[in-house]
């Protein structure tokens, strides 16, 4: 049998990118445009799932394909020494000619005239000494050299990316935003949470991520997920039943990663090219796609939420039917209609809860996530 071609990793290249092509022209057009454009500094927000990571490589993609140097860091552990370690990196390829930089791999492009696919790199001498200044000083001086190498090499420009914002410390996310406002001429990209907002933008000097253009991902139609599951077994010439296959993709929700995961799955139980993916064999898939989204996404996300956003999500989990009446909610919790709104709100874009009719909301991750989290709301009254 062929390697299966779906890869559910968070961040990790699917075999068809779809449903952000508009994302990635705005991104485009910031670029072309330059310092001061709208896109040309920009925030990408959702749930986990709905594919900020790969947005995010996909911006890079594009960057590199028009000049333009890129790095790339997440937030997590020490923000600002991970982004100045990766830009003495940068210096140094740059003042060597780039001779200890070989390609490792090449991923599928985006749909973008001109891009044909993503090269990641990586050294081939030994690593770069360990970065032992001070970030919040050096940061700065930093980008400032680096860029100019850049440019002066004839590329465009820097562009600077960083992952799970939400996980920076706010004192390092202040001093990020305040010396790419003095820069201007460095592109960025960023990516979190929703949380970012009650995070970054209460902030004292949050003005550069607040003036940023928003990105907010939607889930994927069903028709674009239907479009991101099947060409691998079409390319693979393996026949399925489309109904069932498009009834699979719905089922997903739109979320990117449960797409990956339910193509994985149903390739994972091909036992050869010529059998036909069977109804029973999608409804299986989809069951393991789900149990394993319940640790990779809904498990992280609980951790975060606050005790009352759990004990409201528990009472969910226990109504009939798998929907619960949000002035059924009211009356249990004994708060009004204001409070229950705020709520209701958090949890949807938290991307853990959905509405399920007037005046009805349902778990995103269907009985099985009901489930889990029962068994979660036993465990914290043992």
């Amino acid at each position: 049998m062929l390697q299966n071609p779906f890869r559910p990793g968070f961040g990790s290249w699917p075999p068809s990118f779809v449903g952000r092509e508009h994302l990635e022209i705005l991104f485009a057009e910031g670029l072309a445009n330059g310092p001061g454009s709208r896109y040309f500094t920009s925030l990408v927000t959702g749930a986990r799932g709905l594919g900020k990571t790969v947005l995010l490589a996909a911006f890079r993609d594009i960057a590199e394909s028009e000049g333009y140097r890129t790095v790339a860091v997440d937030a997590n552990d020490g923000m600002l020494r991970r982004i100045c370690r990766e830009l003495l990196a940068l210096d140094a390829s740059l003042k060597d000619g780039g001779s200890r930089w070989k390609a490792k791999g090449v991923r599928a492009g985006t749909a973008l005239p001109g891009v044909s696919g993503h090269v990641d790199f990586e050294r081939t001498d030994a690593a770069v000494d360990p970065f032992g200044g001070d970030p919040m000083t050096m940061l700065k001086p930093l980008l400032e050299q680096v860029h100019s190498q850049v440019v002066d090499r004839g590329g465009a420009g820097l562009l600077l990316t960083v992952d799970e914002m939400q996980a920076a410390s706010p004192r390092e996310l202040e001093r990020l935003g305040n010396d790419l406002q003095l820069i201007q001429d460095v592109a960025f990209a960023g990516a979190a949470l929703p949380t970012i907002t009650d995070i970054v933008f209460k902030q004292k000097g949050a003005t550069f991520f607040s003036r940023s253009a928003r990105f907010e991902l939607e889930p994927l139609t069903t028709a674009e997920s239907v479009e991101a599951l099947c060409p691998p077994f079409d390319d693979a010439a393996i026949s399925y039943d489309r109904p069932a296959m498009t009834r699979g993709a719905d089922e997903t929700l739109g979320y990117p990663y449960l797409v990956q995961l339910l193509g994985y799955e149903i390739w994972h139980r091909l036992t050869d090219s010529e059998s036909p993916i069977t109804s029973e064999l999608i409804t299986s898939s989809l069951e393991a796609a789900r149990e394993q989204a319940i640790l990779d996404v809904l498990e992280p996300t609980w951790k975060q939420l606050s005790p009352t956003s759990r004990r409201i999500l528990g009472l969910i989990a226990r109504a009939p039917n798998g929907h619960a009446s949000v002035s059924d909610l009211r009356i249990e919790l004994g708060k009004s209609s204001s409070w229950i709104s705020v709520y209701r709100s958090r949890l949807i874009t938290a991307g853990v809860l959905r509405s399920a009719g007037r005046g009805l909301v349902e778990l995103t991750g269907g009985e099985r996530a009901a489930i889990w989290i029962r068994e979660q709301a036993e465990v914290a009254e043992d």
